[in-house]
């Protein structure tokens, strides 16, 4: 959750040059979901690994983000990342 907190993409809607962040804003948007999404599903490491799974394989979709293909990639991407190193230990369940 902590990592949750950590991301705001709301704070790029206002700003005079949001234009230019709006990647920014899809990428903080789509690792905010899939840390929900992981902590949802931390019952058990396999029940991780399973939502991780299937995040690699389908993506998700946030109809908030600029970038529909974009945020999917990011949640595919970083999905793997954890899943990754959970699998070899470095980080721990």
């Amino acid at each position: 959750m902590k990592l949750y907190s950590k991301y705001d993409p709301d704070q790029y809607k206002f700003r005079h040059d949001a234009n230019n962040l709006k990647g920014v804003h899809d990428a903080e948007l789509a690792l905010k979901r899939l840390y929900i999404e992981c902590a949802s599903a931390a019952e058990k490491k396999e029940t991780l690994l399973a939502k991780l799974d299937y995040l690699i394989k389908h993506g998700a979709e946030d109809t908030k983000a600029f970038n529909g293909a974009e945020y999917k990639s990011i949640i595919k991407l970083e999905a793997y990342d954890l899943h990754k190193q959970i699998e070899n230990g470095s980080l721990s369940f």
